[in-house]
């Protein structure tokens, strides 16, 4: 059993066999955006809703985090903790001498930790960000791969 657990407290555990199984530890089963507290004069900071998909040979995580270009994303492992910190830019009223006089979007950057089970490869881990969505490829230790044994006669 291996367990990946994120900064929400949501555990999604995987059998031996790949089976998944998301649980919440906090009881929220939110699904949206969720903003990260910080002190009043930090930019706001929220955790991006993302997927995450297990197949035989590792983990997939998509991550939506909209207005984060390529350049903008960082992505860090240390002692087998993935940290993701996206920086969005302030948003500018469209035309000159104009100003917002009615701001829903809050604008802000995005944050998220995940800790990885022992089986991934953290040497093989990639990312990419395309149209502000965040891949993150975490394939396994080659020893943890499914592997077919030969049966002699």
């Amino acid at each position: 059993m291996s367990t990946i657990t994120n900064s929400r407290k949501r555990s999604i555990e995987t059998s031996p066999s790949g089976r998944m199984s998301a649980e919440t530890m906090s009881g929220s089963q939110s699904v949206t955006t969720q903003r990260v507290e910080g002190t009043r004069n930090e930019r706001p900071r929220f955790q991006p809703v993302f997927d995450l998909q297990r197949g035989p040979s590792g983990f997939t995580l998509i991550a939506d985090m909209p207005g984060c270009s390529p350049d903008a994303v960082e992505v860090r492992l240390e002692q087998g903790v993935i940290h993701v910190l996206g920086r969005v830019a302030p948003r500018e009223p469209l035309a000159p001498r104009s100003a917002f006089l009615l701001e829903e979007y809050e604008v802000g950057d995005y944050e998220l930790s995940l800790r990885l089970p022992d089986i991934v490869d953290p040497d093989a881990v990639s990312a990419r960000v395309s149209d502000g969505v965040l891949t993150l490829i975490m394939p396994l230790r080659p020893a943890a791969q499914p592997r077919r044994i030969a049966v002699s006669t």
